[in-house]
């Protein structure tokens, strides 16, 4: 088997009915030296047979599903993070459909990002997508364009105050996971995304690829939908909390928080 460039953490719950078009997009991928890594929060459907015939049939992909349920998406993706080995890793939600130049256009991104900040600072890339509905029906053209402030150009304090980073196009690389892995989400971040951008940002740099590289699915199960926001009070009070928060952040104290456009 070639060496693996990329490990793609996709956490599942009762995802039978869009999990095997989300798996058919990502062996679609223009790059293909990538593994999955599978890991199942408990679900009563037929998720895991589907997973066990994944990787019956494809080497790389690998069930890493937890002896007892973790009972959120946050706590379940931060698990495959933890196990991640590849120099690049990407997170995948089981119910969308990637772009076939999803992981090579990222993967392009991050790496020149590397060439400029070296391979030891943590990096984060994150991109557009197009929201759709159950059958692929286009309800919104660009995902960000609803964000309250622009991708491009967030700061740190914007950040903490309300998240631009979406999971389900992040692509992280080996400093970036490890820095994770070190440091585990404050009570005060309800979401694993939310934290990885934040903690990212705080010591290397955040990069938002302006391109649309996925089908983001909106359904009636989603786990986070698009309109899952607070109120803007009580998104700035979080944000304060976030800022008070004590060790997350000390080892960025003296150092500068990153938001790239290169």
């Amino acid at each position: 088997m070639n060496s693996i460039d990329i490990d793609i953490c996709l956490a599942t719950f009762r995802g039978e009915k869009y999990l095997a078009e989300q798996v058919e997009s990502i062996k679609s991928q223009s790059v293909q030296n990538w593994r999955i890594l599978f890991s199942d929060d408990g679900s009563d459907d037929e998720t895991k047979a589907l997973i066990n015939g994944f990787c019956l049939n494809d080497r790389r992909m690998v069930d890493v599903s937890p002896i007892s349920s973790f009972g959120s998406a946050t706590a379940n993706f931060l698990s495959i993070l933890s196990m991640a080995s590849a120099p690049y890793v990407m997170l995948c939600d089981q119910d969308d459909v990637w772009l076939p130049m999803k992981i090579e256009g990222t993967l392009k991104r991050i790496r020149e990002l590397e060439s400029i900040h070296g391979m030891d600072c943590p990096l984060l890339v994150f991109t557009d997508s197009i929201v759709v509905d159950e059958t692929l029906g286009v309800l919104q053209a660009s995902f960000v364009s609803g964000l309250p402030f622009n991708p491009a150009d967030i700061t740190l304090p914007q950040l903490l105050v309300s998240n631009v980073v979406q999971g389900c196009t992040v692509m992280l690389n080996n400093a970036a996971v490890a820095l994770v892995n070190g440091a585990p989400i404050p009570s005060s971040f309800k979401y694993h995304d939310h934290w990885l951008a934040a903690l990212v940002a705080s010591t290397g740099y955040v990069s938002f690829l302006n391109e649309t590289t996925m089908l983001y699915r909106q359904h009636s199960h989603n786990a986070v939908g698009n309109d899952d926001r607070l109120s803007l009070p009580r998104e700035i009070g979080n944000g304060i909390r976030r800022l008070l928060v004590g060790g997350a952040f000390s080892e960025a104290q003296n150092m500068e928080a990153g938001f790239s456009l290169i």
